[in-house]
């Protein structure tokens, strides 16, 4: 009986150096130094809302660094397209040879594809409406390139009412890839404001 009480005053002991030792690194020396259950929480409560602001910094910068290299593709892919397009112009104005504009053509069709390909591998957010929206961002893209392979086929062919078709698709086409790029710019405010 007595070594269990021993035991206890040891282990009591123990705990109160613990204790001790423990507010004195914390830097609490007296009673009054000890945080009360309303500083305890506050702190805790401020501690979450530095990590909920360091969470949505962290968002936001992944997001407008995935806005701007999405802007910065589908400028290129554009760029391409108006090299197609400006060099069927240059045949037409006689400013190309026949055979220089296939090449142009050619280069274009395949430069267009390339930064595509870049387009669909680029890191994308791990959000579902992002991702949505990414993939209807490709897809507006990539419409692109069997009009662009039917316009080179008119060329080759000498095909006018082809030529016609893949202009007309063309200019419909166009305006769908507007109205995604307009999605773009409103999907980066809505978010940004939330």
């Amino acid at each position: 009986m007595e070594k269990q009480k021993k035991g206890e005053r040891f282990v009591r002991s123990a705990g109160l150096v613990a204790t001790a030792a423990l507010l004195l690194l914390t830097g609490c020396t007296t009673k009054e130094n000890l945080p009360t259950d309303n500083e305890l929480s506050a702190k805790i409560a401020e501690k979450q809302e530095q990590k909920r602001k360091e969470k949505i910094t962290n968002t936001k910068e992944e997001l407008d660094r995935y806005f701007a290299s999405l802007a910065s593709h589908t400028e290129q892919l554009h760029a391409e397209r108006a090299a197609l397009l400006k060099a069927f112009a240059a045949l037409s104005e006689q400013k190309l040879t026949e055979q220089q504009t296939r090449a142009k053509v050619h280069s274009a069709i395949s430069a267009y594809e390339a930064k595509l390909k870049d387009l669909q591998e680029m890191q994308v957010p791990a959000y579902q409406e992002i991702q949505d929206f990414h993939q209807e961002m490709y897809s507006a893209m990539s419409r692109y390139v069997p009009v662009m392979k039917k316009a080179e086929k008119g060329l080759r062919t000498k095909n006018a009412s082809l030529l016609k078709e893949a202009e007309k698709e063309m200019h419909a086409l166009d305006v769908k890839a507007k109205q995604v790029i307009e999605k773009t710019a409103k999907l980066h405010v809505k978010i940004r404001t939330n």
